[in-house]
């Protein structure tokens, strides 16, 4: 999507605001996880001792922002140090790109991954370190990635009164982790960012759209269509969206951004409309349910409530009433039957049985 200039219409008032208070409206949802973090940041680097704090998320959950944050907040006198692991396919780099911090003219081959490490901590001289390594998926899960981490966790024994080392890692999952286990559990502790729910993002693109545009120049119907843009494809790509919509508007030209302004601009982009209107639900909802049941035979009423709740994230969301409507619509349609079956500890269970997957495939909901 190409960032567009607007000649500052009547309905603009700040346009930078689209981008330039993202950050900040985020951080305010993590605050009570960035007061954790920041406590137990220094506890560390000022008492001594050796951290690692793992943070696990998808690419639109704040991760990265979080550890920038981090890093540059923090005014302890220890030495830090930032490496994008994406730019960096081994952990040998990595632990290079470490110490090339502390001695610029060190070789690029020719020492272990442990000399490296080594090297690294008489380099520091007993002074603590906050190392922040973001986007580990890649080399974490080789034998110098588990490696690197485990040399680091070791050198606890090593360090001097007072000394600390802190470890930020952020990785989207948890697979990373697998092998890891030589790692004092204690020391190495992993928290889930799940996403921004829906309100979430909608108070965020109604705080910065007041900021960016006028008061009430953004129709309410508008937000909603973008706060499931971004819940889908993230905040950015929304904002995008609202700025070519204001675009649209001003053409016209229009005092308000409306919903058929940001349908333009999601259509122009390849975009689907992400319409909040139950008919639109319904159609989502039956999507999910076909999707599921076209490979399948039968199923567990459970494990498809939990599949169709999971593929309707974040946009929707189902109730078990709800599902169970849609689950008996189906039933009168001739494509699924209900029984309930007997499991070995004595227990009963509900199985769908797809009964027509034809009918399935053509079914639609009134």
């Amino acid at each position: 999507m190409t960032l567009h200039c607007l000649s500052r219409p009547v309905i603009v008032k700040d346009i930078e605001s689209l981008v330039a208070h993202v950050p900040s409206e985020l951080l305010q949802l993590r605050m009570e996880l960035l007061r954790t973090l920041s406590s137990e940041m220094s506890f560390i680097l000022n008492g001594g001792g050796f951290f690692c704090r793992v943070l696990v998320g998808n690419h639109d959950s704040g991760k990265t922002m979080i550890s920038k944050f981090l890093f540059n907040t923090n005014n302890n006198q220890a030495l830090r140090f930032y490496v994008n692991c994406k730019m960096e396919s081994s952990a040998y780099n990595v632990m290079a790109c470490l110490l090339r911090v502390l001695v610029p003219s060190i070789p690029s081959r020719g020492l272990s991954l442990t000399e490296l490490v080594d090297i690294f901590l008489e380099e520091l001289n007993g002074r603590s370190a906050l190392i922040t390594l973001d986007d580990v998926d890649s080399w974490l899960p080789t034998r110098n990635g588990e490696k690197l981490l485990v040399k680091l966790s070791e050198a606890e024994s090593r360090l001097k009164a007072g000394q600390g080392i802190y470890v930020l890692l952020t990785m989207e999952t948890e697979d990373a982790l697998n092998n890891l286990r030589q790692i004092n559990p204690l020391k190495c502790v992993v928290t889930k960012l799940e996403g921004y729910s829906y309100m979430q993002l909608l108070s965020i693109l109604r705080n910065i759209s007041e900021k960016a545009f006028h008061r009430g120049f953004v129709s309410e119907s508008s937000l909603k269509i973008l706060a499931r843009v971004a819940a889908v494809k993230g905040l950015k790509r929304a904002l995008l969206v609202l700025l070519d919509a204001a675009r649209y508007a001003n053409a016209e030209p229009s005092t308000r951004i409306l919903p058929k302004h940001v349908k333009r601009s999601l259509r122009d982009n390849g975009l689907p409309v992400f319409d909040s209107s139950r008919k639109n639900r319904r159609i989502l909802i039956l999507n999910a349910l076909t999707s599921l049941l076209e490979t399948r035979s039968e199923i567990s009423i459970k494990e498809l409530f939990e599949a169709c709740s999971e593929a309707l994230k974040p946009s929707f969301s189902i109730s078990y009433v709800q599902f169970w409507r849609y689950i008996n619509e189906l039933g009168k349609k001739g494509v699924v039957t209900l029984k309930t079956v007997n499991k070995t500890k004595g227990g009963k269970i509900m199985i769908v049985n797809v009964t027509n997957h034809e009918k399935l495939r053509g079914v639609s909901f009134e």
